[in-house]
């Protein structure tokens, strides 16, 4: 009997979380949808990952995008990123790999990204710096570069200064592998790109 009832509250309070979680859901995209439909000037800064759009709806963004009125706002998340002496490191590796300058850096213009991991783009490395130059201040200075190498992709963080702070690009380059398994870096390929800045 005591288990009949633990089940019963149990399977409510599921039911009343999934309602809950749907509407808001609901909520999220048709906010998505009006804002990348829209040819107002409502700019979204920072879209949750689980409503990820289509490239084309990022395309779209980067068309219309008026710079003037970006905020830089930072995602609130429970990690940051820092510069260590050969790449840029996620906040969760501090404890192995020391920062050189203990600046913090947080994701931004979300809406602007895009995440090789959940919607790979093609562009060329031309195409992504035209994008970057669309969305970052127009007096932005690049200070330096670093590259992370992985096994699938390499990474290329390009450090900026600018008047309205400091920020860091990561351009995705894709491997690709030959006919004899040997992998190489296609440098004039980007497949994602994100966005940081200082705190």
């Amino acid at each position: 009997m005591k288990k009949h009832i633990l089940f019963c509250i149990i399977a409510g309070i599921m039911t009343i979380s999934l309602v809950g979680c749907q509407k808001e859901n609901k909520l999220n995209k048709e906010v998505l949808n009006e804002a990348s439909n829209s040819n107002s000037s409502i700019i979204i800064n920072n879209t949750s990952y689980e409503d990820e759009p289509d490239n084309s709806v990022i395309k779209k963004r980067y068309d219309n995008v008026n710079k003037e009125q970006l905020t830089y706002e930072i995602v609130p998340q429970s990690g940051y990123f820092y510069e260590s002496e050969n790449e840029i490191v996620s906040s969760f590796r501090l404890n192995e790999i020391p920062s050189i300058n203990n600046k913090k850096y947080w994701h931004i213009l979300q809406d602007y990204t895009y995440a090789c991991e959940l919607n790979p783009t093609k562009l060329s490395y031309d195409e992504a710096i035209k994008l970057i130059s669309k969305v970052l201040p127009s007096d932005i200075k690049k200070e330096r570069e670093k590259l992370k190498d992985g096994d699938e992709y390499l990474i290329r963080s390009i450090i900026y200064s600018s008047s309205k702070g400091n920020f860091i690009v990561q351009l995705v380059h894709p491997k690709i592998e030959d006919e004899n398994l040997k992998k190489t870096t296609n440098l004039d390929s980007v497949i994602g790109i994100s966005y940081l800045k200082e705190e």
